[in-house]
């Protein structure tokens, strides 16, 4: 990956860490009052930089970087870890390089997890693809609910040089668009590593 284009991807992760900060945090009243500041940098400042590298990625994908969910805070006695994550994410492996007991081990959690929904409740499976990272990219999703039939199989390219992070997100957004467009309200999304 080119050093430049590192260096921005650095710089907007860290702008969206800050944003989703408390507002109590020092780092968090100093990226507010730099967006307030109206003068313009003499210099370009690492934090000037990285706003508008922050901007720049809101305009060309249309994710607004202030709707992240706030960070979450610990405090001492007042909350606990109430869930863990499932066993099988341990069981399952790598798709690129299971065993035929993973792949039907694979095969019987989706039915397991297929089994426990409802006939009302949708739901989706999404996956991002990347050629290189950063690189030419896209995102796809299949979708199954009882009125929809056959499944709705949605896919969309993101960007010329994008991250396979940024095509997963994208995915589970088109999921979303899909779902508020076509009035499902009862959606489940599943993880594309079990395909």
């Amino acid at each position: 990956m080119p050093i430049d284009l590192r260096l921005e991807q650095i710089a907007i992760k860290e702008i969206a860490k800050i944003k989703s900060k408390s507002a109590q945090e020092p780092i968090k009243q100093q990226l507010v009052r730099y967006e307030e500041h109206d003068a313009y940098d003499k210099y370009p400042t690492p934090m000037g930089k990285a706003l508008s590298q922050a901007a720049e990625m809101e305009k060309q994908t249309k994710i607004n970087i202030n709707l992240i969910e706030p960070e979450f805070t610990y405090r001492l006695g007042e909350t606990q870890m109430t869930q863990s994550k499932p066993l099988y994410w341990s069981q399952l492996g790598n798709s690129k390089s299971r065993t035929n007991e993973q792949q039907e081990l694979c095969q019987e959690t989706i039915n397991q997890l297929m089994g426990d929904c409802t006939q009302e409740q949708a739901i989706s499976f999404t996956d991002g693809s990347c050629l290189g990272n950063p690189g030419p990219c896209g995102a796809g999703a299949i979708i199954y609910a009882e009125h929809i039939k056959p499944a709705a199989r949605l896919h969309r390219p993101v960007a010329q040089r994008g991250s396979i992070l940024l095509a997963e997100l994208i995915a589970i957004l088109m999921v979303l668009e899909y779902c508020i467009t076509e009035n499902i309200y009862n959606a489940i999304q599943k993880n594309h590593n079990f395909l």
